[in-house]
């Protein structure tokens, strides 16, 4: 096949780009040049769509190596960027790489129907709970498997202090669905007049009747993230007047 020059010329720049892509972390800020992130962000406003596009290929081949980077720096331009443009391709971006490592398929199951606790806060060790009750250990899963009880408190969960301001029962629910099976969690319950503190490691959460589609639940769950991360990058960085 021959290629004309603007085809080889086209063919050329996705070439640079995705090589910048896998190759570019190795350059380290005492260079004083721009991350390999930050590169790539560069070129999604250009006046060349193959190259925006392979930018915007690139960005997510780099989240496989550099994931809190390129998240970082596609989130502050989609927030900080005028041009729709720019802010488009950065939005595809973070959907792309969110989807591939923070969304999590198959989500992480205790195997226990759980209830917010009515019997006042526990104080121990100077902490202040509001315990999470275990109504039910499910037969056959993690629970049961590592020895917890009916009946037990929990108090915390890898050091997320369960309490009805900051963490309550949705969520300690959302945060072991958000843990991939196979994961090992901290687990700190009371049970009678004794602490008991325990490794668990979470089972694969069974399909149920209602459950929405996986593709619904990507896109929920992006959303989520955009909503809850978008308004944290620094307002230091946001231009007065410009509408984001």
């Amino acid at each position: 096949m021959i290629l004309n020059e603007t085809s080889m010329k086209r063919q050329f720049i996705k070439l640079v780009i995705l090589c910048l892509a896998t190759t570019a972390w190795t350059v380290r800020a005492e260079t004083n040049q721009p991350s390999a992130a930050a590169a790539l962000v560069a070129q999604l406003g250009g006046p060349d769509w193959e190259a925006r596009e392979a930018a915007v290929a690139g960005l997510i081949v780099l989240g496989d190596e550099q994931l809190d980077n390129v998240l970082d720096t596609a989130l502050e331009a989609y927030v900080l960027e005028a041009d729709p443009e720019v802010r488009y391709r950065c939005k595809r971006v973070l959907w792309a790489v969110v989807s591939r490592h923070v969304f999590v398929e198959k989500r992480g199951f205790l195997g226990v129907s759980l209830r917010q606790g009515n019997i006042g806060s526990v104080t121990h060790e100077g902490e202040t709970y509001d315990p999470i009750i275990i109504q039910n250990v499910l037969p056959n899963h993690a629970a049961q498997a590592f020895g917890v009880k009916q009946a037990e408190q929990i108090l915390f969960i890898d050091n997320r202090r369960c309490n009805k301001e900051n963490f309550t029962l949705r969520d300690l629910i959302e945060y072991i669905g958000g843990k991939r099976p196979g994961t090992e969690v901290r687990l700190l319950t009371w049970f009678g007049s004794t602490t008991i503190e325990r490794m668990v490691k979470l089972g694969a959460r069974p399909d149920m009747p209602n459950d929405p589609p996986v593709d619904v639940r990507r896109e929920e769950f992006f959303k989520r993230w955009l909503d809850k991360h978008a308004p944290q990058v620094p307002k230091a960085k946001r231009p007065s007047g410009r509408n984001t």
